[in-house]
């Protein structure tokens, strides 16, 4: 499959649930009436607790810069930049009448399935995101002409952002693969203009 192409084996997945009694229970709801349910409080230091334990720090800051050409049209402009990923996008390309529909926040279409519209989390923990388009894929419906490129972006990694673990890089059409050479050609332009 393309997961095993990467080198990745597909998530395990593991139950949330356990079984009382004949019954399937959330595991979090297992408490006995003497212990009572864990408070919310105690259920986030205690993530808090483990994460510091193993010595991971939540990162805020972005590392990377966004890209300087609409992943859809390949134009420069006035842009909508993802706040998740180096793409973006003009308003229009990325069907966005008004500003105001953007609100705190906006992902581009690389956060979800073409479509089935699952994120990553929910597809298995993995998406297949063009390189050369605004469609990504989850492995059910990843193309079946579609080409790995692999877990980075060249392009993207020139701006600063790696592999990330739910993600991977595709060619996701004959169109997108015959489109690399004039696309490669028109960042170029672009970058000389700035």
């Amino acid at each position: 499959t393309a997961v095993e192409a990467l080198g990745r084996s597909q998530r395990e997945r593991t139950s949330r649930f356990i079984d009382v009694g004949g019954d399937l229970v959330l595991k979090i709801n297992n408490y006995t009436l003497h212990e009572g349910e864990k408070s919310v409080f105690d259920s986030e230091l205690e993530g808090r607790t483990k994460r510091a334990a193993r010595g991971e720090k939540q990162t805020v800051a972005r590392a990377y810069e966004n890209s300087s050409v609409c992943q859809l049209c390949w134009e420069a402009g006035d842009v909508v930049c993802c706040d998740h990923c180096p793409v973006v996008m003009h308003m229009h390309c990325a069907g966005v009448k008004d500003a105001s529909e953007l609100g705190h926040s906006w992902s581009c279409t690389h956060h979800k399935c073409h479509l089935c519209g699952r994120r990553a989390h929910a597809a298995g923990g993995l998406l297949f995101r063009c390189t050369e388009c605004p469609k990504a894929f989850c492995e059910d419906h990843l193309p079946a002409e579609a080409e790995m490129v692999g877990a980075e972006c060249e392009r993207f990694v020139k701006l600063g952002f790696g592999a990330v673990k739910q993600a991977a890089f595709v060619l996701c059409s004959e169109g997108c693969r015959e489109a690399v050479e004039d696309h490669e050609e028109r960042l170029a332009a672009v970058e000389e203009e700035e």
